[in-house]
């Protein structure tokens, strides 16, 4: 049936009305503009396209999905064009209002919504989402956000004390925003008493992550923020996804082997994080295999972490439509990534069909704007581990387990007593960015080091006796995996070996194989395991209380 050209649009009585209305809503304020919002909205009809955006804005805030009010208020919501005309003014209005109210674009459609802390902390186990700001489209895909004001920061920052929120995240990426809204939370949180509150910004690049990491004066130590990347984020949960999977391989005799699909600069990326944790791990054989596009610049980076790696077997990367294997091998933990939910499933089920995968275990890195459910529903049938490479699933998480913050922290403080100089011996509040990076590096391999010694890390930290004896009984073997470790974060860093230590120039005289070592140095990397049973303990204690 067709609908007449009268029919299709609002009559021009309605037209009188709503710009009426929309003089009203001027005179009156806030709660003028929200009633001509919804006056607005009913007689001017609903886009889909609307609802379908606050719908997926309310999955991404709250994980239990959106809130009843919000579904009707989209229900009644117009497209912004209807409102364009009064656009300003609304704002203008609803800033009256106060921190409880945002109003945003999200996706050319005028939309409002309720940000309250409380509320956000009521549905969220650990809320660390305080405040959002800049072009973080990968969180809520809102083309543009309200801007928070420095006296709302400080209000929801003193609110957190009582909704026993653990951080602040923010998600920026131009620079100067970036640095804006550290200093603005930063003198927020000192402003509510809040020094214990950890600050942490994502932002778009580690060369933006860097400069900003070296504007000493503009931190106070213990507010300095962590600035991390979208990446680093899913290379961390990536590596620990595959610590957590390596244990139910270890009762295989055969080598275990980690085969890396998809992107190849993504598991090249993988592969550098991986390898270095790995080769602490110097009890059992692990094999490295990329299958991913082999290109001039791939090449050379490949040939360079091998360089630097050379205690992992690296495997030569199959052609890309192999032969059938003649037997699955069992021992072998799949890792897929690909920029695109269709490649990721495409990949998974031509190396399922072209060499079978057999019974080894599976993890799918997750591409961003694909939800976890969706993407295991669409999987072919099999135990798959997923892991999300998008940041929306951290809302209501933290980014770096507290046990192995604990651990990079009590590493560095055993580091500094022993002889240490320079900017790495400064105490872990006033640590440059790069040296909490070692630290932390060092914590994340320790699971990867107890796997080693046939030790789960859940057990570890309830018992650490075990961890003792193992360590006494392998001690030499365990120092010379450590210093190779050790070496390999320096070489792929650009470091050289030089007879005198020059930070700026990069040159160090440890560079050097472990028989070569002095007596001295070789007992730093002995006293590194010796120190793993107590900071165990002191991690399992924290993470109990």
């Amino acid at each position: 049936m067709e609908v007449s050209e009268q029919e299709g649009r609002p009559g021009r009585w309605r037209m009188v009305l709503l710009l009426a209305a929309a003089a009203l809503a001027i005179g009156l304020g806030t709660w003028g503009s929200c009633l001509f919002l919804i006056a607005s909205g009913k007689y001017a009809g609903l886009a889909d396209a609307a609802y379908r955006s606050l719908q997926l804005f309310a999955f991404n805030l709250y994980d239990s999905g959106p809130l009843p009010w919000q579904l009707e208020a989209a229900r009644w919501l117009a497209p912004a064009t209807t409102l364009g005309a009064i656009y300003s003014a609304s704002i203008a209005m609803l800033r009256r209002y106060g921190a409880a109210w945002r109003l945003a674009a999200l996706r050319g459609h005028l939309v409002i919504f309720h940000a309250d802390v409380e509320a956000l902390a009521q549905r969220a186990a650990r809320p660390v989402v305080l405040a959002c700001t800049g072009q973080g489209a990968s969180l809520l895909r809102m083309g543009r956000h309200y801007r928070l004001t420095l006296a709302a920061l400080s209000d929801l920052v003193v609110r957190s004390r009582a909704c026993h929120a653990d951080a602040v995240l923010g998600y920026v990426a131009d620079e100067d925003e970036a640095l804006a809204l550290a200093r603005e939370l930063h003198q927020a949180c000192r402003s509510a008493g809040r020094r214990d509150l950890p600050l942490t910004l994502v932002l778009s690049s580690q060369q933006m992550c860097a400069r900003l990491e070296s504007i000493e004066t503009v931190w106070e130590p213990e507010l300095r923020p962590l600035f991390i990347t979208p990446s680093e984020v899913a290379d961390m949960k990536v590596c620990q996804a595959i610590a957590g999977t390596l244990g139910a391989l270890a009762s295989s005799a055969a080598p275990i082997c980690i085969a890396l699909h998809g992107d190849g600069h993504a598991c090249l990326r993988i592969a550098r994080r991986l390898s270095l944790l790995l080769q602490a791990a110097p009890v059992r054989r692990v094999q490295l295999a990329l299958v991913g596009t082999a290109d001039e610049a791939f090449a050379g980076q490949l040939a360079l972490l091998r360089d630097a790696a050379p205690q992992i077997d690296w495997e030569p990367a199959p052609p890309e439509t192999p032969e059938p294997a003649a037997a699955p091998r069992d021992n072998v933990l799949h890792v897929f990534c690909a920029a695109s939910p269709g490649l990721l499933l495409d990949l998974i089920r031509h190396r399922r069909e072209a060499h079978d995968i057999g019974g080894g275990a599976c993890i799918a890195v997750l591409p961003r704007r694909w939800r976890s459910r969706a993407a295991l529903a669409a999987l072919p049938d099999k135990d798959w581990i997923a892991v999300t490479a998008d940041l929306d699933e951290e809302i209501s998480g933290s980014l770096l387990d507290p046990a192995l913050e604990t651990l990079a922290e009590r590493i560095h403080e055993h580091y500094r007593g022993s002889d240490a100089s320079g900017p790495a011996a400064l105490p872990w509040a006033d640590l440059p960015a790069r040296y909490r990076r070692s630290s932390r590096l060092q914590a994340e391999a320790v699971p990867f080091k107890l796997l080693a010694l046939g030790i789960p890390m859940e057990a570890a930290l309830a018992d650490a006796a075990p961890v003792e004896a193992a360590i006494a009984a392998r001690i030499e073997a365990l120092s010379q995996a450590e210093h190779a470790r050790w070496m390999s974060e320096k070489l792929l860093g650009g470091w050289r070996y030089g007879e005198v230590r020059d930070d700026r120039r990069k040159l160090h005289p440890c560079l050097l194989p472990y028989a070569q070592l002095p007596e001295a140095e070789k007992e730093k990397d002995r006293q590194m395991w010796r120190l793993l049973p107590s900071l165990l303990r002191e991690a399992g204690r924290q993470r109990a209380g």
